[in-house]
């Protein structure tokens, strides 16, 4: 699969990534931005021609590449005429540290899937990135804070960056922290 994923890459193309084996109707829909040996990144469209987000995932997982497809066609109408956010490129060998890095620099809101598990484990802000290892401040769907995680690099398979569900619990915290200030 990487050669398909570094075409798609080389030629800015938009396509629908089948990744979950479980459910082989699903897929995730965008532009490749990033790419390295082991993983991918995804600069993530809703399906209502949105950006929706990045979207760190190992190249193991791809089942199958769909181009220029109906639903291609679509999401082209889609999104004429909206900033989807897809100029930036990350260009490094270690895909899945400088993603969590570029998080840990912006102050962005994650979610981390773990050992393949099909759901996000740990969603938080990253606090340190080391060679091996990260931590986390967790935060739950309120966005209230729930302590500090630790947890090794090796075992994220996937890391989801400013869609909708980081976007959200994003807005729930500021509003949190701002009610925690005033009431200072």
């Amino acid at each position: 699969m990487y050669d398909i994923i570094k075409k798609l890459y080389d030629e800015n193309k938009m396509a629908c990534i089948h990744t979950d084996a479980n459910d082989l109707n699903r897929f995730i829909y965008g532009k490749i931005i990033g790419l390295d040996s082991k993983n991918f990144v995804v600069s993530l469209v809703s399906p209502n021609g949105k950006a929706d987000g990045i979207l760190v995932k190992e190249l193991e997982d791809i089942i199958w590449v769909e181009i220029s497809t109906k639903y291609d066609d679509k999401m082209n109408k889609l999104m004429a005429n909206e900033n989807n956010g897809m100029e930036s490129k990350f260009i490094t060998e270690h895909l899945l540290q400088e993603c969590l890095l570029q998080c840990k620099e912006n102050g962005s809101i994650c979610s981390i899937e773990l050992d393949h598990s099909g759901y996000s484990n740990i969603i938080g802000i990253i606090v340190e990135v080391k060679e091996e290892t990260c931590s986390l401040k967790q935060l739950d769907e309120y966005g209230e804070e729930e302590g500090i995680c630790f947890i090794s690099i090796s075992d994220i398979s996937q890391v989801c960056i400013n869609s909708s569900d980081e976007v959200r619990i994003s807005k729930l915290y500021a509003f949190n922290s701002s009610i925690q200030q005033r009431g200072k």
